[in-house]
């Protein structure tokens, strides 16, 4: 039972190891963290049950087991190989043990080294601070907080415009039948259908003025070679589309007056939306008791928001809730008892 025991103990700590890695992995928050953090539990768990196993149960069944001759390790070609890969590996981190330690210590300064603070409180506004704060980019611990996942593109597109409160589903209907004829004009895109109000369903309560286009996209490689064009207006290359130079071109393409365009996709709609609340990527959420308050900063908002450098369009939902029609039912108490 000794060599048992020792390889209990040996893979007790190889998998203890692989079980405190995934430590990090439960640090993640908002949509990191539900994405992956149920990985993380289900592969923790099974980790610290194949711990336990390791050094109560392994040790037994292998007495039980194996039994004969036993080869030798060396014996083993595969082995041979991977001992020949490791052992030089660990010669030589033994060998030069403060080495290795004062590495460790210098890599683990770098990754939480506090760049960004530094040059902050050290060097004073301008072109040098704004050349430090680049550099500070490769410390990884200024990018703690940040969204590190990318956008994961879907194949097809969700328009989703909104128009002022009030509007009538005639005029939502004009609204659908124009945009969606102006999308399917273009050659990438395979059908467009285009949604107003709520659907039968309780799990959606989008008003009238919230239109909601799935876009179906062809295959790329069905997609034609066009002219692309920069903001000038000249021709700068014949080629086919990426989906963001599509986007741009159906963004110029539809611009009716009183509606404010947003592109996403749909999936990544949902998403957000469940997660924020807001159907764009960015969004800034007012809060406060005074309807007439909440219009004027509202509105402030959207007309700083629009001036910054790459905002597509802006639109402050919640200024115009007095616009809105709300229907109020006052109901009788004896009726509806009976």
């Amino acid at each position: 039972m000794t060599q048992p025991s020792k390889s209990g103990r040996r893979c007790f700590y190889s998998l203890l190891v692989i079980t405190v890695s995934f430590l990090p992995v439960f640090t993640l928050q908002e949509q990191e963290g539900r994405l992956f953090k149920p990985l993380a539990f289900t592969k923790t768990y099974s980790m610290a049950a194949a711990a336990l196993l390791s050094i109560t149960l392994a040790p037994v069944l292998m007495g039980w087991f194996i039994r004969g001759k036993i080869p030798k390790e060396g014996k083993n070609p595969i082995n041979r190989f991977l001992i020949w890969l490791y052992k030089p590996v660990v010669d030589l981190a033994i060998r030069y043990r403060w080495l290795v330690l004062v590495c460790g210590a210098v890599l683990v300064a770098w990754v939480f080294f506090p760049w960004n603070s530094l040059v902050a409180r050290l060097l004073p506004p301008g072109r040098a601070q704004e050349m430090a704060f680049a550099v500070g980019k490769i410390f990884p611990y200024q990018n703690i907080g940040s969204e590190f996942m990318p956008p994961l593109y879907e194949g097809d597109l969700l328009y989703m415009p909104t128009t002022f409160p009030g509007i009538s589903p005639t005029k939502a209907r004009e609204l659908i039948q124009v945009t969606d004829r102006i999308i399917k004009s273009f050659p990438e895109v395979e059908t467009v259908f285009g949604k107003a109000g709520r659907a039968e369903t309780a799990t959606d309560p989008a008003p009238m003025d919230m239109i909601e286009t799935t876009i179906r996209l062809k295959p790329e490689a069905d997609w034609p070679a066009v002219d692309i064009k920069d903001d000038d207006g000249k021709t700068i290359a014949h080629r086919r589309r990426t989906p963001d130079e599509l986007v741009t071109a159906m963004n110029s393409a539809v611009q009716i007056p009183g509606l404010n365009n947003a592109w996403t996709m749909p999936i990544k709609t949902r998403i957000d939306m469940l997660s924020t609340g807001i159907k764009t990527p960015v969004g800034i959420k007012i809060a406060g008791p005074d309807l007439a308050v909440l219009e004027r900063i509202g509105t402030e908002v959207e007309a700083v928001v629009r001036q910054v450098p790459g905002t597509a369009s802006a639109f402050a939902n919640a200024s115009r809730a007095d616009g809105s029609w709300n229907l109020k039912l006052i109901a009788t108490p004896s009726r509806v008892t009976a």
